[in-house]
C-alpha cells in the first residue's frame, strides 16, 4: 500500500531515489556536447552507478524506512522507467527520433535491471537495518 501512513512505502522518497539515477543521462548529454562520444564515459558510468546504489542504501538504511525491500524495488523500477523516458526524450531532442521506442527490449532490459538493482540495493539496506538495530522513528 502505498500511502501517508508510517508502514507504508512513501512515494516522494521513492520518486526522490529513483530521480538520481537521471545523472547518468545528464551527464551523456553534457559529454556529447563537449564533442565526445558517449562510450567515452563507460568506466564512470559504472562508477556512477555505483554512487547510485550506495546513495540508496545509505538513505534508506539511515533514515529507518519501514519497509526497505520494497521500497528500493519500487526506486529501482521507477529509476528504469524514468532512464527510459529521460532517453527517449533525449533522442528525440537531438537527433529528432525515438530509437529507444523502435527496440522495447531495451525498454524491458532497462526497467529490468533498475527493478533488480533496487532489489539488491533493498536487500543490503534491509541486512544493515537488521544489523544496526536502531529504535524505529
Amino acid at each position: 500500500m502505498i500511502d501517508g501512513t508510517k508502514d507504508s512505502i512513501r512515494l516522494r522518497n521513492v520518486v526522490g531515489l529513483a530521480s538520481l539515477s537521471l545523472l547518468l543521462p545528464a551527464l551523456t548529454v553534457v559529454v556529447n556536447q563537449l564533442g565526445n562520444s558517449a562510450s567515452s564515459i563507460a568506466p564512470a558510468a559504472a562508477w556512477i552507478w555505483l554512487l547510485i546504489a550506495a546513495a540508496w542504501v545509505v538513505i534508506v538504511w539511515l533514515a529507518r524506512t519501514a519497509r526497505p525491500l520494497a521500497t528500493l524495488v519500487l526506486t529501482g523500477l521507477v529509476s528504469g522507467a524514468l532512464t527510459v523516458l529521460a532517453v527517449g526524450a533525449i533522442q528525440l531532442v537531438f537527433s529528432g527520433s525515438m530509437d529507444l521506442l523502435k527496440a522495447p527490449i531495451g525498454i524491458v532490459a532497462l526497467i529490468a535491471l533498475g527493478t533488480l538493482g533496487g532489489f539488491i540495493c533493498g536487500l543490503i539496506a534491509w541486512g544493515l537495518q537488521s544489523v544496526t538495530k536502531w529504535p524505529e522513528r
